[in-house]
């Protein structure tokens, strides 16, 4: 009679969860949900001894590829990701459950891990070889995989040491989440694979509803909840169903929740600025030498002259469009309307508010009063008109030389800040153990380290903006005195291969969505793109194309 019971329980909470998706129209998730529970009976029909322990590793290794291709841009489709991640963890879960021996545990962890990272290591290749050390690659790709493996070994190695299944598969998502933290405080440079990028990796609308969890929490707490999910819909218990639900119908609420923030009517105390997103795509191998230096600067030079004059044909497309965009209504973050509200208070005119370029668009180490910095000024044609540039800065030659990877804020009378990277690159901007690690030491990008600056916002065009620079994006965005109303951040991800371009962009998505800011992303060679405050990409430039994108943004006012 109870198992009964628990059947009928069982097909009533399964049929109305397809149901509720039915009348969603949700599709994509709607066949993930059927397909996980088709996949999650194979897997329990799967006897519970222990099998041979090489049958098992070899496994768990299979899963950890599958994992970490989730991650990469060999995979496309949010469906198709979201399965085979969910597949790949119940694997893995399976593995664990049929451990009897805690080794065992530890060793299936460890060989997932390991393949798991490896996978998402394989396109670091590019940087190896545009600085001619690829020998180094194969040991490197070896180090880093086993290192961060553990990661995930030990939390099957805690996890193995509990005997109640059940608890022992709850612990294990709970464990991974919070050692993904520990992770990401260790090594805050190697950010790659966070679970929740999977959410935002495509332009899918689900994706986006549920990584609005991150601005309740944080990232790491969705994804304790989403391998939560996954742990109860593998354990198929009344209880574990239900909470399984219950949970994937809050995340999908809250996003509705948040999307429907937008005001019916225009809001008061908004500007508009136009800006131009200059996408160069300059060829990483050409700015390593320095014979091409000034070819690439003349060029910039070219094309930022070029971006002024196409934005007076762009600008009379959209103020043609302006009594169109209107009647939509909307608190949208792109505005197409004649009569703008300007942030400093000036005449409406024929000159672009910003224009922004990548980092290091400017090849080579400059001073700030340096000929580079003077040509750029002089090729500003509006009195109002800001462009933000990244460029290499010497401080100071001596007693010792220093320099800091920088972000140019300029106008037509001059500099108006200069703002120094606070978060280095290892490896790239400085040499961990310099003096203890020889071998390391010259196989940096530089001889000499970078110096960090001093985490603050800056204040442009009647603008406050929080600035961030390549790798800063990796950490969770500081809004010091709360004034800054949107992100700029430069970058050049031309040192890697497409898959963590795209991890990249993903992690700047989770980063809006936890701050509620607007971001404008300008990228050497992709993916330059917009995102409104809930994570929308309102433009995305694809890779490896010159181009320069107009866009009108709606930010709020600064407060004086």
């Amino acid at each position: 009679m109870y198992t009964k019971l628990k059947l009928h329980t069982r097909k009533i909470f399964v049929t109305e969860f397809d149901l509720f998706f039915k009348k969603c129209s949700t599709l994509p998730i709607f066949l993930v949900i059927r397909t996980l529970s088709l996949s999650i009976d194979i897997f329990r029909r799967v006897p519970a001894r222990e099998p041979a322990r090489k049958i098992l590793l070899l496994f768990a290794s299979l899963l950890g590829c599958v994992f970490g291709f989730c991650f990469t841009s060999y995979i496309a489709g949010f469906t198709v990701r979201l399965l085979l991640s969910a597949l790949a963890f119940l694997g893995l879960l399976k593995c664990i459950h049929t451990s009897h021996r805690v080794k065992t545990a530890l060793l299936c962890g460890l060989t997932f891990g390991t393949a798991y990272w490896v996978v998402a290591f394989f396109d670091l290749y590019p940087a190896f070889s545009l600085t001619c050390q690829e020998y180094l690659f194969p040991v490197c790709l070896l180090l880093l995989s086993l290192g961060l493996g553990l990661f995930i070994a030990i939390p099957c190695l805690f996890a193995g040491l509990i005997r109640s299944k059940t608890l022992r598969l709850v612990s294990l998502s709970l464990l991974i989440a919070v050692f993904e933290f520990f992770r990401a405080e260790l090594f805050p440079q190697l950010p790659l694979n966070v679970i929740p990028s999977l959410f935002c990796l495509d332009d899918s609308t689900i994706g986006l509803r549920i990584a609005q969890f991150v601005n309740l929490t944080n990232i790491y707490t969705l994804t304790f909840v989403w391998l939560l999910i996954l742990t109860c819909l593998f354990l198929r218990t009344v209880y574990t169903t239900s909470f399984a639900t219950c949970a994937a119908l809050f995340l999908l609420w809250n996003g509705g929740r948040a999307f429907n923030e937008f005001d019916v009517e225009r809001p008061s105390g908004f500007s508009e600025i136009d800006v131009a997103l200059i996408q160069p795509n300059i060829q990483q191998s050409r700015k390593l030498k320095a014979s091409q230096r000034t070819p690439i600067f003349l060029e910039v030079l070219a094309t930022l002259a070029d971006a002024q004059k196409q934005y007076k044909v762009w600008r009379e497309k959209e103020d043609n469009s302006a009594p169109e965009a209107e009647q939509s209504g909307g608190n949208s973050p792109i505005a197409k309307v004649s009569d703008r509200d300007r942030p400093n208070g000036s005449e409406k005119t024929n000159y672009l508010d910003f224009v922004v370029l990548p980092e290091t668009v400017v090849p080579g180490l400059i001073y700030a009063d340096s000929e580079e910095v003077r040509q750029i000024q002089n090729c500003i044609q509006g009195e109002n008109t800001i462009v933000i540039f990244g460029a290499d800065r010497i401080k100071q030659t001596k007693p010792t030389i220093e320099w800091s990877n920088s972000m140019f804020i300029l106008s037509k009378d001059g500099i108006i800040d200069v703002y120094d990277k606070t978060r280095l690159l290892p490896f790239g901007e400085y040499a961990p153990l310099r003096g203890l690690l020889r071998a390391i030491f010259r196989y940096s990008a530089s001889k000499v380290d970078c110096s960090a600056g001093v985490e603050r916002n800056v204040s442009a065009g009647g603008i406050c903006f929080v600035p961030r620079i390549c790798s800063e994006s990796f950490f969770k965005c500081a809004n010091k005195d709360g004034k800054a109303k949107l992100i700029i951040q430069i970058l050049n991800d031309g040192w890697f291969a497409s898959s963590i371009k795209e991890q990249h962009y993903a992690i700047d998505r989770l980063r809006v969505i936890e701050a509620r800011l607007p971001m404008i992303r300008v990228s050497n060679d992709g993916c330059t793109s917009v995102f409104d405050k809930f994570g929308h990409a309102v433009i995305r430039v694809p890779e490896r194309l010159q181009i320069n994108k107009f866009v009108r943004i709606r930010i709020e006012k600064t407060a004086a």
